[in-house]
C-alpha cells in the first residue's frame, strides 16, 4: 500500500466511526401496543424500536417479562403483573434502552363487579323447604363470581357460593334480620347489597278444644292459628262434622247440628307458603227439646175438632215420641204420636185455634203457631114421622083421633123436639 492510500483508509476510518458506533449503542423503545392492560397482567404487547437483535432482557418497570424478539425492530412481550404506570425498557449487550414518553404502559384497574338487590325481603316457615330465592344477584368485574353473606343465615337455610341463590329448610324461627351479600370477581374486587329475611315458627292451630253444641241450636265456633307466613286456610282433612254444621276456609265452624252424638275430625291450616298445622278434635253434641211443628188446618166437630200438622224440621237429636195439641181458650188437650190429633171435650159455640207442641227424651219443645179459628156446633139427627088414626078403620062422622110419632135415626140419639104440623 502507497502512502496515499494508507492515509486514504485512515480519513475514512475515522469519518465511519460515529456510524459504527450508533449501531452497537443501547436500543431504543419507540412504541407499545397496547399501551394498557390490567393488574394481573397476562397482555401481549408489541414493543417497536430498534436494536433489539440478541436482547437479553425486557422489563415493566422493574418486573421482568416473558418475550420474544420478532426482528431487530420489534419484539413480542407479556406484559408481568402490575400497578401504575411504567417504562418498558429492553437490554442488549450493548445496553438498555433509555426511558421516554414512547415506552409508558399503564396498569389498569379492571372494574369491580356490581351487586343488584333482586328482593328486598322474604318469609320462611320452620320446617318448611325454601323455594330457592336469589336476593342479590351480581354482575360485571373479571372472571366468575363468588357470593358470601353476613351475618350467618339461620340454621338449615344456605347460600349457594357460586350463584348466590339461598334454600334449605329453616329449623329455627328468626326474626327480622338484615343481611349483606358481598359479591367477589376474581380479581378479589367487592360490591354488597342487602336483604331482609324472616323466619316464622311453623304453623299451630291455637284453638286447643270446641264447646259442646245442642241440636237444633244454631252454633258458631271460630278456630284459629299461629306461625307460618300469611293468611291461612282451614280444611277438614279427616272425619267429618256433626250434620249440618260446615268448615269455613276462615276457619269459622257454623250451622245447626241436627242430631246429638259426638263425631271426631281433624282440621288442617294450610298458610301462604304452604306449611300446614293440624288438630284433632271430638265436637260434643248434645240433645234438646224439638223443634216446633208446623200447624195446618183445623176442623171443627160436634164439641170436638181436628188439628193437622206437620213434624219439626229438627227432632233435637232424639227421636220424637209424642205430639200435643191444646186449645185455647180453655187449655184442653189431646195427645198422639202422629197428625192429625182430634181434641175432645169442646163447648159447641165457643171459637177456639189451636197450638201443638212435640216431647222427644229430652222435653217438650216450643209450640206451633196457632190454628185457624173453628166453633164445634152441634149436628141436626136425622129423624122418622109415624102417622096413626085412631079408631082405625072409622065410621063416617065418627071422631077420629091423629097421632105422629117422631124417632131418630141410628146412630142419633135423645129426644127430637120441634113442631109437627099436618
Amino acid at each position: 500500500m502507497t502512502a496515499s492510500g494508507f492515509l486514504f483508509c485512515l480519513v475514512a476510518l475515522w469519518l465511519l466511526a460515529p456510524a459504527i458506533a450508533f449501531a452497537q449503542g443501547a436500543p431504543t423503545v419507540s412504541a407499545i401496543s397496547p399501551s394498557s392492560g390490567p393488574q394481573t397482567g397476562g397482555t401481549s404487547v408489541t414493543i417497536t424500536g430498534i436494536g433489539f437483535t440478541g436482547a437479553t432482557a425486557v422489563a415493566f418497570g422493574s418486573t421482568p417479562a416473558s418475550f420474544t424478539v420478532m426482528a431487530d425492530t420489534e419484539i413480542a412481550a407479556t406484559a408481568p403483573a402490575g400497578t401504575g404506570t411504567v417504562d418498558v425498557t429492553v437490554t442488549t449487550s450493548a445496553g438498555t434502552s433509555a426511558t421516554n414518553a414512547t415506552d409508558h404502559y399503564t396498569y389498569v384497574v379492571p372494574s369491580g363487579p356490581t351487586a343488584t338487590q333482586a328482593i328486598a325481603s322474604t318469609t320462611l316457615t320452620v320446617g318448611h323447604a325454601a323455594t330457592s330465592f336469589t336476593p342479590v344477584t351480581g354482575s360485571g368485574g373479571t372472571g366468575s363470581l363468588t357470593y358470601s353473606v353476613s351475618p350467618a343465615l339461620p340454621s338449615g337455610v344456605i347460600m349457594s357460593p357460586s350463584t348466590g341463590a339461598i334454600g334449605g329448610t329453616p329449623t329455627v324461627a328468626s326474626v327480622a334480620t338484615t343481611y349483606t351479600v358481598t359479591v367477589t370477581d376474581a380479581n378479589g374486587a367487592t360490591a354488597a347489597e342487602t336483604f331482609s329475611l324472616t323466619v316464622n315458627g311453623g304453623v299451630t292451630i291455637s284453638t286447643t278444644t270446641l264447646p259442646a253444641a245442642t241440636a237444633g241450636v244454631p252454633y258458631t265456633q271460630a278456630i284459629t292459628a299461629t306461625g307460618g307466613t300469611g293468611s291461612y286456610t282451614f280444611t277438614i282433612t279427616s272425619g267429618s262434622l256433626p250434620n249440618g254444621l260446615t268448615l269455613a276456609p276462615s276457619g269459622v265452624l257454623s250451622g245447626t247440628p241436627t242430631g246429638a252424638g259426638s263425631p271426631s275430625f281433624t282440621v288442617t291450616a294450610t298458610d301462604s307458603a304452604d306449611s300446614t298445622g293440624s288438630r284433632a278434635y271430638t265436637l260434643s253434641v248434645d240433645a234438646s227439646p224439638p223443634g216446633a211443628p208446623t200447624i195446618g188446618t183445623a176442623t171443627a166437630g160436634n164439641t170436638q175438632a181436628t188439628v193437622i200438622f206437620t213434624a219439626p224440621a229438627s227432632n233435637g237429636g232424639s227421636t220424637i215420641t209424642a205430639y200435643t195439641v191444646t186449645s185455647s181458650p180453655g187449655g184442653i188437650t189431646a195427645a198422639g204420636s202422629t197428625s192429625p190429633i182430634t181434641v175432645t171435650g169442646l163447648t159447641n159455640g165457643t171459637a177456639y185455634t189451636f197450638t201443638v207442641t212435640a216431647t222427644n227424651g229430652i222435653g217438650t219443645g216450643t209450640a206451633s203457631a196457632s190454628s185457624n179459628s173453628v166453633t164445634p156446633t152441634a149436628q141436626q139427627a136425622a129423624t122418622t114421622t109415624t102417622l096413626t088414626s085412631s079408631p082405625d078403620p072409622s065410621l063416617t062422622g065418627q071422631t077420629v083421633t091423629l097421632t105422629a110419632t117422631v124417632m131418630p135415626v141410628s146412630p142419633a140419639t135423645g129426644t127430637p123436639t120441634g113442631m109437627v104440623t099436618f
